[in-house]
C-alpha cells in the first residue's frame, strides 16, 4: 500500500493540498484500509477503547465542549474523516453520541455501548426518577424548569453513566434531536412522552 503523508487539516479550512490527500485517501484505500489506519492514527494518540475517547473529552461526549474536543479529532484525520463520510455524514456540525458510537464500534473497540434492549417504559420510569431528584414532578414544575439547565443538570458529573445514555437516546428517539440542539418546541414534546400534558392557556 502506498504510504500517504497525514497532514493536519484545521476544520473548515483545508488547502488545496489537504483536499487532495483527502480525495486519494478515499479514492484509492478502501474501507478495511481507512479503518487500519484510523486506528492506527488514534492508537498514535493513546486512545484504544470507548473510554478513552470519552476521557479525551475530559467531558461527557454530547455536552457542547466535550463534543467539539471529539468532533476535532476524527475531522482533521483524513482516515477517520474518510470513515464517518462512509456513513453518509458530510458535515462535522451532524457529528453526534451515534456517530461516535459507530465509528468506535467499527474500529473494534470492545467497550463501545450499544442502544440497550429497556422498553420506553423502563426508560421512561429511569427518566421520570431522574427528573423526580430535581424536584420535577409534573407539568408546571417541568415546563417553568429552564430548558438551559435541564441540558447543564444532565450533562452533569452528578448524572450516572447509564441514566446519561438512557435518557439522551430516549431523547434522540423522541425529539429527533441531540440534547445540545433540544429547542424549546422539542421540550414541549420530550415533555408530552413523559406524560406532562401542558395546559392550554
Amino acid at each position: 500500500m502506498e504510504n500517504i503523508e497525514i497532514p493536519s487539516i484545521v476544520i473548515g479550512q483545508q488547502t488545496l493540498k489537504d483536499r487532495e490527500t483527502q480525495e486519494k485517501v478515499e479514492n484509492i484505500l478502501n474501507l478495511d484500509e481507512i479503518k487500519a489506519n484510523a486506528k492506527l492514527y488514534l492508537h498514535n494518540l493513546g486512545i484504544n477503547s470507548y473510554k478513552n475517547i470519552i476521557s479525551f473529552s475530559s467531558l461527557r461526549p454530547n455536552s457542547f465542549y466535550g463534543m467539539k474536543k471529539i468532533t476535532k479529532l476524527f475531522w482533521k484525520n483524513e482516515y477517520c474523516s474518510a470513515l464517518l463520510k462512509s456513513y453518509g455524514l458530510s458535515n462535522a456540525e451532524d457529528f453526534n453520541l451515534l456517530y461516535l458510537r459507530k465509528i468506535s464500534k467499527d474500529l473494534g473497540f470492545d467497550d463501545t455501548p450499544t442502544p440497550t434492549d429497556f422498553t420506553d417504559e423502563e426508560t421512561i420510569e429511569l427518566f421520570l426518577n431522574f427528573l423526580k431528584r430535581k424536584r420535577i414532578v409534573d407539568a408546571d414544575s417541568f415546563y417553568s424548569f429552564p430548558l438551559k439547565t435541564f441540558k447543564r443538570i444532565l450533562d452533569s458529573k452528578s448524572t450516572s453513566l447509564e441514566e446519561f445514555e438512557r435518557i439522551n437516546d430516549y431523547i434522540l428517539k423522541t425529539t429527533g434531536r441531540i440534547l445540545t440542539r433540544l429547542y424549546a418546541s422539542d421540550y414541549r414534546t420530550l415533555g408530552e412522552s413523559l406524560g406532562f400534558e401542558k395546559s392550554v392557556e
